[in-house]
């Protein structure tokens, strides 16, 4: 009996030292399909345009908050981190917060928000500049580029012909070169 037993023992221990120790099936991510490379390279190329634009934009509008609150939604908050990498970066920048028809109060307010998130973020409020300015810096209202654009350029035949087809000036603006502040009104004559 002790015989079989030895036997017994000595061919499990042989069992388990033949059994082979087989890694487990690990499953090879396959590599993704023509298509979803193009989608991942069209949308790397998208979302580098976007982020230009919002460099050069550097303005913030009343669509980047909550409707009628100070807090930014997800837009707002995608586009001020994409701002503040770029102030991080370059040291600093411009950073335009349109008021539109906002209320004081909340204008207020919102400008503060975006300090909190800008300190918060690492960057140093004294290297960005915060105003209430068009798209793209402290420039001016396409209006006022035409007036002044008006006022610089030399006068064209068209202008001096007295000829109707626009006044000469550009997309038909009248009193560009005059300095007049009003938009044309059909029928009367100007800008016609």
């Amino acid at each position: 009996m002790r015989y079989q037993t030895i036997m017994t023992c000595l061919a499990g221990m042989l069992a388990a030292g033949c059994a082979q120790n087989k890694p487990e099936a690990t499953t090879q991510p396959s590599p993704p399909s023509s298509q979803t490379t193009d989608i991942m390279i069209v949308d790397s190329i998208n979302d580098s345009g976007i982020r230009t634009a919002i460099i050069a934009q550097h303005t913030l509008y009343a669509y980047h908050f909550l409707e009628g609150g100070a807090e930014l939604n997800d837009l707002g908050k995608r586009d001020l981190a994409v701002l503040m990498t770029h102030f991080k970066a370059r040291g600093g920048g411009t950073l335009s917060i349109r008021r539109g028809d906002t209320p004081d109060t909340l204008y207020v307010e919102r400008v503060s928000g975006v300090k909190d998130l800008l300190k918060s973020g690492g960057i140093d409020l004294a290297t960005v500049q915060i105003a209430d300015a068009s798209p793209g810096g402290l420039g001016m209202t396409g209006n006022n580029a035409v007036r002044a654009m008006s006022k610089s350029l030399p006068e064209t035949p068209y202008e001096s012909s007295g000829t109707s087809g626009g006044g000469g000036s550009p997309g038909g603006v009248s009193g560009a070169s005059t300095g007049a502040s009003s938009p044309s009104t059909p029928g009367t004559g100007a800008g016609q």
